[in-house]
């Protein structure tokens, strides 16, 4: 006997549920950019929790997993990041939305911050330590995509202290 799930009914309990994650702010839906709006509604969203933390134990990551593992520390990291990117948002005097970049090839920038008139801030945040040139491959697209409207393309560095700055 082959058992038969209603694929819908799932997929409406999952959103469901992410409406209550997203009300009690323990995750955020982030839209795709697109110059055109319309496509914006018919890409996949990311999907970011909001504490880093919670995410690790939920996940039952240990600081030894996560150092051996530095994806899990990069997933970790672009957590933090935006949430801290999202907290900092309400402070502005304009207002500004989150979106994330991907293109038909994966190339992607992590964060786009859109302010009302248009203006694109992305951001590429990577766990690695050293900076390559393929870390901007995705903010080269971007930048491509909007023409002129991408004000500022970042990757923010791991630093590490070795010692007092003297």
């Amino acid at each position: 006997m082959t058992a038969c799930v209603d694929t819908s009914v799932i997929l409406r309990l999952v959103l469901r549920e992410a409406g209550a994650l997203e009300q009690l702010f323990l995750i955020q839906r982030v839209e795709p950019w697109f110059r055109n709006r319309l496509k914006r509604l018919i890409k996949t969203p990311k999907v970011h929790f909001l504490d880093p933390g919670l995410l690790a134990a939920l996940l039952g990551l240990t600081a030894e997993r996560i150092a051996r593992d530095r994806a899990l520390f990069g997933l970790l990291l672009e957590t933090f990041v935006f949430s801290e990117i999202l907290k900092q948002s309400t402070w502005l005097d304009e207002p500004c939305s989150l979106s994330h970049y991907r293109d038909k090839n994966q190339d992607e920038v992590d964060i786009v911050i859109e302010h009302d008139r248009s203006e694109l801030v992305g951001i590429e945040v990577k766990a690695a330590a050293t900076v390559t040139a393929s870390d901007f491959k995705g903010l080269r697209k971007l930048a491509d995509a909007t023409r002129d409207a991408l004000r500022l393309g970042a990757r923010p560095l791991r630093w590490r202290a070795h010692g007092p700055l003297r």
